[in-house]
């Protein structure tokens, strides 16, 4: 690059002779490349070669973004809450095959202590992923239990856990465009039809 030093004040001449060089140290290490084959990828990743793709947007369910727990008997009153899980943030990451599109679904909360938690507490936070198309019925579905530890005098704690292999088929009728991934707590129904 000091070859172009010398062109004084004409930031288009420099840009010209760095361009130049640039071009001549590639031209000079493109012999040297292994070559990779298509059998080689598939073998790295086995069922297909690993590209991106699109990736579905992820949805939180408005109903199911709490996760309170009460005191036994005393569900619905808010002196007897032991805890709150609440989920604030997600994120995934795609690649398909020629067969399955594969993400990791990430989901990121808070827990809060309520007024009837005492000392340590370890909070069980149930949740679930899943995939829907037009139809919104489940293509994937999978709850995964998170524990969370609330220290004595402790108010509130982040956690966040990973869905590693939420995987999709590929068909011809699938359009992966029309699919999306909705998280949130998996809450019961209680006795009169209420999460």
């Amino acid at each position: 690059m000091r070859l172009c030093i010398g062109l004084g004040t004409r930031p288009i001449l420099r840009f010209i002779c760095v361009a130049v060089i640039a071009t001549a140290i590639a031209a000079c290490s493109r012999g040297r490349q292994p070559e990779v084959t298509a059998e080689d990828l598939a073998q790295v990743r086995p069922g297909g070669i690993a590209r991106q793709s699109y990736c579905p947007s992820v949805v939180r369910r408005r109903q199911n973004q709490g996760y309170p727990v009460y005191q036994s008997g005393f569900e619905r009153d808010p002196k007897f809450l032991i805890y709150q899980g609440t989920i604030t943030r997600t994120a995934r990451e795609c690649t398909s095959t020629e067969n399955e599109l594969i993400m990791r679904v990430g989901v990121g909360g808070r827990v809060l202590r309520g007024p009837g938690g005492s000392e340590s507490i370890t909070a069980s936070l149930p949740i679930r992923v899943a995939v829907v198309g037009l139809s919104s019925e489940p293509i994937f579905s999978q709850t995964q239990a998170v524990s969370v530890v609330l220290a004595d005098g402790q108010t509130s704690t982040s956690f966040s856990v990973v869905q590693e292999n939420v995987t999709v088929p590929l068909t011809p009728d699938l359009n992966p465009r029309d699919l999306q991934v909705v998280v949130g707590f998996d809450i019961p129904l209680d006795e009169d039809g209420l999460q």
